[in-house]
């Protein structure tokens, strides 16, 4: 029958039931029902039954840029899960701003869900939620701004919660010829794979982030 598909498909699917804030600048003004699957691809209204944020409708185009790159199997990978940038083009040597980074942090580490960037995004709650997990400091507030290497390890660090243990001194072996103090960070995320250094063994750390590598660092710790 028609409810035991539908319950066969929710068993499979692992819907559960949350509350999605409805905010009015900077103020929760609702707290909406809903449903969402376990990984992040459709969230139903509880209330009304409309889906929103299906994955048919957050499909992201064919990049035209990436051919041959030595990031083109990471950026189509997130891409297929609707993971990066709108618009056909991904430019991947171009420098990641602060709130692209962000946003694409919260999708993977927070929400589990889909982010397609383009002109249009409100960075507004991705910020929100980056500060309420400890990913960035307010210190550190730059959304048009650039994101170095060294950054980039402290926020995905912070993301998965172990920046106590990172700035533990003395216990650590640097993995990269340049990066001697604080190196908790970076060795953590070496081991785990998820950065790697230059031929010279190097992480480069004052380096500004692409967005080639910020895709291979998000792919490296989703496929681990």
């Amino acid at each position: 029958s028609a409810d035991e598909a539908a319950n066969a498909m929710l068993k499979q699917n692992d819907y559960k039931v949350w509350y999605m804030p409805v905010y009015d600048k900077n103020t929760v003004t609702e707290m909406k029902p809903v449903y969402a699957s376990k990984n992040g691809s459709d969230i139903v209204d509880a209330v009304t039954g409309k889906v929103k944020y299906a994955r048919e409708d957050n499909k992201i185009a064919e990049y035209t840029d990436i051919d041959g790159h030595y990031a083109e199997n990471a950026i189509k990978t997130l891409a297929k899960y609707s993971v990066g940038f709108e618009g056909g083009t991904f430019k991947p040597d171009e420098a990641i701003t602060q709130k692209d980074f962000i946003a694409l942090i919260d999708a993977v580490f927070i929400y589990n869900a889909p982010v397609i960037l383009n002109k249009e995004y409100d960075y507004t709650n991705a910020y929100r939620a980056a500060k309420n997990n400890g990913i960035l400091n307010d210190d550190e507030y730059s959304p048009d701004g650039e994101v170095t290497r060294q950054l980039a390890s402290v926020m995905l660090i912070r993301a998965m919660g172990f920046e106590d243990v990172a700035k533990l001194e003395g216990i650590f072996v640097p993995q990269f010829t340049d990066v001697a103090e604080k190196c908790g960070y970076t060795s953590i995320l070496s081991a785990m794979g998820i950065v790697g250094g230059d031929e010279y063994g190097r992480f480069n750390p004052q380096t500004v982030l692409t967005r080639a590598d910020a895709a291979i660092m998000l792919y490296n710790y989703l496929s681990r």
